[in-house]
């Protein structure tokens, strides 16, 4: 059977996962009890690995099967709570509780994957090979191992998983932990929603921009009045000693003149 480009890149990311463990074709047609020949005629382009074959393989490796055939997760979430994303997050929560440094190189070698993540997989249970695969996007966390890890950094799911800590969660405290104020959240939320443009605003000129942030800020001032708060209502929560200014620095002297002639 002839192989198309997709199929050749099958065999190339089995040769990724025997390098990255050290591990030789002959070895692992040994472990999961396959004949040589089935990964031989994959590298003389003779064919594709059978079902059999390429479960068995990710079944020995913990990939998804999706990224084996593809070369990708089928990934529709949001950025932040991507395998590899999780894994940063984890793996910056690992350097600090073991006291590896920012130099310290995770993935050089087989010796320096173990010693960077076997406290935490003793600790908690979890497949070194499960947490190197988020790391690389090869496959999806499961809910219970993310649990496990966030119990045992004393985070929350939430954190671990998303990136941001939710005040309904019932977590122990730590000097580490900023619970996220509601108010802070939703704007989160709204962040991420729009995202795409955010980024998108960075590439246009200047004059462009200032014409968006006009446009972004009447629209701040009218979400602020539907919601029942005042111009300044980010301003005072965040300086709740100062006094209140009087002026909206978003507006122009000329309006602010002509707002309170209207007032008045």
């Amino acid at each position: 059977m002839k192989r198309n480009k997709e199929d050749n890149l099958i065999m190339d990311r089995i040769d990724e996962l025997l390098f990255l463990w050290g591990i030789s074709q002959k070895e692992l047609c040994e472990k999961i009890k396959i004949s040589s020949a089935a990964l031989s005629s994959l590298r003389k382009s003779k064919g594709v690995p059978s079902a059999e074959t390429a479960i068995a393989i990710c079944e020995f490796f913990k990939v998804d099967p999706i990224w084996l055939v593809k070369g990708k997760l089928n990934f529709s979430g949001t950025y932040d709570n991507r395998p590899s994303e999780i894994y940063n997050r984890i793996q910056d929560l690992i350097r600090k509780k073991f006291g590896f440094d920012d130099d310290y190189r995770q993935f050089d070698n087989i010796t320096t994957i173990s010693n960077f993540h076997q406290p935490l997989s003793d600790a908690t249970s979890v497949s070194i090979l499960d947490i190197v695969n988020w790391h690389y996007d090869r496959a999806f966390p499961k809910t219970e191992d993310l649990c496990k890890i966030a119990d045992f950094f004393e985070k929350s799911l939430n954190y671990i998983a998303f990136g941001f800590e939710s005040t309904g969660q019932k977590t122990k405290q730590t000097e580490d932990m900023h619970p996220v104020p509601n108010i802070e959240y939703a704007d989160y939320c709204r962040f991420k929603e729009y995202k795409p443009f955010i980024y998108s605003y960075d590439c246009l000129f200047a004059p462009d921009k200032k014409y968006i942030a006009t446009i972004v800020q009447r629209l701040f001032r009218l979400r602020r009045k539907i919601e029942g708060h005042d111009w300044d209502f980010d301003y005072n929560q965040n300086h709740p000693s100062e006094k209140p200014r009087e002026k909206d620095p978003n507006i122009s002297d000329e309006e602010y003149a002509e707002k309170k002639k209207r007032e008045s």
